[in-house]
């Protein structure tokens, strides 16, 4: 055994045998008399004690003044609606030709995890990663040659690169109380535009992902 071996193999030893005398509880003490540790998901200077619907947009409690400014800066850019070039807004043009929503927070509701589909059906934070069949060892999966890493469903011009409809699949079922439930198994109509591939067949070597926006806690 090398040395450096030995020397964490008996470090592992001491922290699993404590390395010292063993104090044994006494007739009047107990476990409860050892202080409680409340785990903080954020630690004392990043933790938010709000349960609101806007619970995920507030900023960290301890920001300097400066900082607040920057967060409040990205904040606005975050919930701001772009728009097409050229328009009198030059800090917020530029959207498109493709584009999967005109906001940040279109998708990211709050800065909370979004809600994928509405209830008229409509994609607001639901998006399709895209990629070849083969991956790479090292980076993973590797973005179509012509999609990209995913689809734009949106577009501001007559180019359209994809659309995207949901169906679902009602799967009955019944707990062991004999209460009937019901599932949802959702289904993916994607159909790519003839002006992406000569056919609006997907092509053989395309993988498709579906994912749902995350909160944006801590970005």
């Amino acid at each position: 055994m090398s040395q450096s071996r030995f020397i964490g193999a008996l470090l592992m030893i001491c922290w699993l045998t404590g390395c010292g005398q063993h104090h044994h509880l006494g007739p009047s003490e107990t476990t409860t008399d050892r202080p409680v540790i409340h785990a903080l998901s954020g630690g004392d200077s990043f933790t938010v004690f709000l349960t609101s619907k806007y619970a995920f947009s507030q900023p960290a409690p301890h920001l300097s003044g400066q900082d607040k400014i920057h967060f409040n800066t990205g904040d606005t850019f975050f919930d701001s609606q772009w728009v097409q070039a050229p328009a009198s807004t030059t800090s917020l043009d530029g959207l498109g030709p493709l584009f999967n929503a005109r906001s940040c927070s279109a998708c990211h509701q709050r800065d909370g995890r979004g809600a994928p589909i509405d209830q008229q059906n409509i994609l607001r934070a639901l998006l399709f990663r895209a990629s070849q069949s083969d991956d790479n060892p090292i980076s993973g999966p590797i973005a179509h040659p012509t999609l990209g890493e995913q689809l734009q469903p949106r577009s501001n011009t007559k180019y359209q690169e994809a659309s995207i409809r949901v169906y679902y699949e009602h799967i009955p079922g019944q707990f062991d109380s004999g209460e009937t439930y019901q599932l949802s198994s959702p289904i993916y109509e994607v159909t790519v535009q003839d002006q992406v591939f000569s056919s609006n067949a997907l092509p053989s070597d395309l993988q498709l992902s579906p994912r749902t926006t995350p909160a944006m806690i801590g970005l």
